[in-house]
């Protein structure tokens, strides 16, 4: 009662929803009735760093909640968000700037936890400069480059949102848009949750753009959630449900969708995959592909642009691969080596060299652009 005196509201109803939260670990039930904290709780505060009660207050959101409600599986409802709330998803933010507020909290929060989990599991000695593309208000690189003191970054997103970006000596904000174009002079360029907003042609265009931005050396890093983890993670299962609820064809992806995608990529430049935790980083490496024709000069490229202990495992496509130098490079990175034509090609092999202990590569590299 004294929790209900101080919220002002129903004490029996009170109750019967601190039952329901103590079933599910959110608050703990003593004894006597009295409620008390949990990790969970804790957690969630408002005053807590990680920042995640954002996450509440952006799911818990009206206009969230609708959109859920309206999924259909009918495909005359391609757009459960515009369907209730008039409007898309990131046209209807513009017009409401204390819910855009909220989902940038909640989209930071996730951003420094990706900070951390990124600079764990890649190498960035070899890295210089971060193009954080689609990264909102900075946050996910910001911590990045305090973790990194040599790396300097640039986080590019729409202008409403880089004018709220967080500052920092060593990261420049600029706005634009990565339908048209993404900014040039990075070795390493990030899109964290991003491609998961969009249908297949949309996330195609953004990492085609993203791809001829990368330097010879370069990658692109690319973190959305496996939908393979749905049935063990909780996050992968929402987070699938939240983008069919938010967006009009937007989806979490496998590793062989996301090699679909890429497809007009793949002619031009060589991918690596790493699996990290429920998150899949898929990495492509630009080793060799411009200006390259030598074999020795484009395994001198690889070896100076792999991490460390990398095991490649090669796919040439076609019949114009270089086949010398697909087989150097299993030899010299102890993979393996698969010949495939073009019109045969299946991926789902690529994950026969999965295993949940260990962090592995895999390399798909064709040599040049396929000839119109």
């Amino acid at each position: 009662t004294d929790l209900a005196d101080q919220l002002k509201v129903d004490p029996a109803m009170l109750h019967r929803l601190c039952v329901f939260a103590d079933t599910h670990g959110w608050l703990r039930l003593d004894r006597k009735g009295r409620v008390c904290p949990t990790r969970v709780t804790e957690f969630l505060h408002n005053e807590h760093p990680g920042g995640w009660r954002a996450w509440v207050d952006f799911a818990g959101g009206a206009e969230v909640v609708a959109a859920v409600q309206a999924l259909s599986l009918s495909a005359n409802v391609p757009d459960a968000f515009c369907a209730v709330n008039g409007s898309s998803f990131f046209e209807w933010m513009r017009t409401h700037t204390d819910r855009w507020a909220t989902f940038d909290r909640a989209m930071a929060a996730g951003g420094r936890m990706h900070a951390l989990g990124l600079s764990a599991a890649l190498d960035w000695r070899a890295s210089g400069s971060v193009c954080d593309v689609g990264g909102g208000t900075g946050d996910l690189l910001a911590a990045l480059l305090d973790l990194h003191p040599h790396l300097r970054g640039q986080v590019l997103d729409l202008p409403e949102v880089v004018t709220r970006c967080d500052r920092h000596d060593r990261m420049e904000a600029t706005s634009g848009d990565a339908f048209e174009s993404v900014p040039t002079g990075h070795d390493t360029y990030l899109l964290v949750n991003v491609l998961h907003d969009w249908g297949d042609a949309e996330a195609t265009r953004i990492l085609s753009n993203v791809a001829a931005a990368v330097h010879v050396g370069g990658r692109v890093i690319v973190v959305d959630t496996d939908p393979a983890q749905a049935r063990t993670s909780r996050v992968a299962a929402a987070t699938d449900v939240l983008m069919a609820a938010l967006t009009p064809g937007g989806h979490e992806r496998t590793t062989d969708e996301f090699i679909a995608l890429g497809a007009a990529v793949i002619a031009q430049y060589s991918w690596v995959f790493y699996f990290f935790g429920v998150f899949l980083v898929f990495t492509a490496v630009k080793l060799a592909t411009e200006g390259e024709t030598d074999a020795a000069d484009i395994l001198d490229n690889a070896e100076a642009a792999a991490p460390p202990n990398v095991r490649m495992f090669t796919f040439g496509v076609g019949d114009d691969v270089d086949t010398f130098l697909l087989d150097q490079l299993v030899q010299t990175f102890r993979g393996a080596g698969t010949y495939v034509r073009i019109g045969a090609v299946s991926y789902t092999h690529l994950r026969a060299h999965e295993t949940p202990e260990h962090l592995v590569c895999r390399l798909l590299l064709e040599k040049k652009t396929r000839e119109q």
